[in-house]
């Protein structure tokens, strides 16, 4: 069977909807082959390409730049959370606002053009990245965004900003945050 005919096949068995990565079908033939027979599936409408390397089956739903981001890094792997900015923001935090969407990650920073615009990816400590996507880990990522002395400044807010047991699970996660957070976390509970 030929590299095209094998990798087609794998195609066809993908389901619609599932984001298929370049890297999933090279043990079917040569960078070059797999290459070659994905950019004809995209010209013949058998594919549709979302970013480079990154593609769904023609006829399935376009899916969000979050799906796209998180299927890119996974095929290069690497771990993706929210940046703390772009959590900053959504808190109503943020002051200087950098380019969307913003994703923290596990390798260094970088960038990529997809369907859904410019995504951006930075590097970031394995601390901010073990936070997670709770509630707690991102509001911890988002506050220690905006630094030391910003934190500082509205630390005395926290109150009214948070609910009582969102302060109380922030505050056991006192080993993955900077000193000054913690302590102020500390004296909240």
């Amino acid at each position: 069977m030929s590299y095209k005919m094998s990798i087609y096949q794998y195609i066809s068995a993908t389901p619609r909807g599932k984001i298929i990565c370049t890297r999933q079908v090279l043990h079917l033939g040569t960078r070059a082959a797999v290459d070659q027979a994905m950019y004809r599936m995209v010209k013949s409408k058998v594919l549709i390409r979302l970013a480079r390397g990154v593609f769904i089956r023609a006829g399935s739903k376009i899916p969000s730049a979050v799906a796209i981001a998180k299927a890119k890094a996974k095929a290069f792997g690497r771990s993706l959370t929210s940046h703390g900015e772009a959590l900053a923001d959504t808190m109503g935090l943020a002051t200087k606002l950098f380019p969307r969407p913003r994703y923290a990650n596990s390798a260094g920073t970088s960038s990529f053009g997809s369907i859904q615009g410019r995504t951006f990816f930075a590097s970031k400590c394995d601390r901010k990245r073990h936070l997670k996507e709770t509630e707690e880990g991102q509001t911890i990522r988002a506050f220690w965004h905006l630094g030391k002395a910003h934190f500082q400044a509205i630390a005395r807010h926290i109150p009214r900003l948070l609910k009582p047991d969102l302060i109380e699970k922030i505050a056991l996660q006192a080993a993955w945050m900077p000193y000054w957070m913690s302590d102020e976390f500390y004296e909240l509970t």
